[in-house]
């Protein structure tokens, strides 16, 4: 038997690689690509942690409006002096028998001191003084006796400048508490609500809470409306 070898031959020039400069090129289209896909995922990314927070905001006021049903109506109240080793005594605390986890709950993915916070026992949320003290003027601390639930507010995002303190109430009756012609008015009122409030956490606006268990954004821009017209907007609504 004989065994042919057949040798092929490919005809024509061998295939040329890339030069340099169309390296080049194609990289500064990558670049330009990853720069224009990069806002948009960091987007989605915000929204996401933006409705994550509005989720646990939703499901805390349900556990404080089934607190409040056990209770005859009265709401969670504020630890005014917490000490240490005392931060379960906390309102987000006491209202956690009603839902499923309240660590997965009570901390804004958007929150710098969430982290801190989670450890020391804490909330990202704040109650609102106004239904949770019942020495402010024009409070109201029981649920069944609010005349407008859905335009109470119940929680605000904590202020970044609360920290780990054991703050957990909002100190509305401070925030307007300045003359109409009194000089520098709207920026000391704005500076008591920075104090407790968190009016800008998801971009230019924030999460509120209110008393019939939903959840609304309300743009900075509008708190700012609000605080020229000189409406105190933590007071229940008549």
């Amino acid at each position: 038997m004989q065994i042919k070898c057949i040798t092929r031959q490919v005809g024509g020039p061998a295939p040329r690689g890339f030069t340099l400069v169309e390296l080049l090129v194609v990289i500064a289209i990558l670049a330009v690509l990853i720069s224009l896909l990069l806002p948009a995922v960091q987007g989605v990314r915000a929204a996401s942690r933006r409705s994550q927070c509005a989720s646990n905001m939703r499901q805390v006021g349900l556990a404080v409006r089934q607190f409040a049903e056990a209770h005859r109506g009265s709401m969670p109240l504020s630890t005014h002096n917490l000490g240490v080793g005392e931060e379960k005594r906390a309102w987000i605390h006491t209202v956690a028998p009603f839902m499923e986890s309240v660590d997965q709950l009570r901390i804004c993915p958007d929150d710098p001191n969430g982290p801190a916070r989670f450890k020391a026992d804490l909330t990202s949320y704040i109650l609102n003084s106004y239904v949770c003290v019942r020495e402010d003027a024009g409070a109201v601390t029981n649920l069944n006796k609010m005349p407008a639930t859905s335009k109470t507010i119940v929680a605000f995002e904590a202020s970044d400048q609360i920290g780990t303190s054991h703050a957990d109430h909002t100190h509305g009756t401070n925030w307007f508490k300045y003359g109409l012609t009194r000089p520098n008015r709207v920026k000391l009122i704005w500076d008591r609500i920075k104090e407790d409030v968190q009016t800008n956490r998801h971009g230019d606006h924030a999460n509120y809470l209110y008393a019939d268990g939903r959840v609304q954004q309300v743009a900075e821009s509008e708190i700012d409306v609000w605080v020229h017209e000189n409406f105190n907007f933590a007071l229940p609504a008549r």
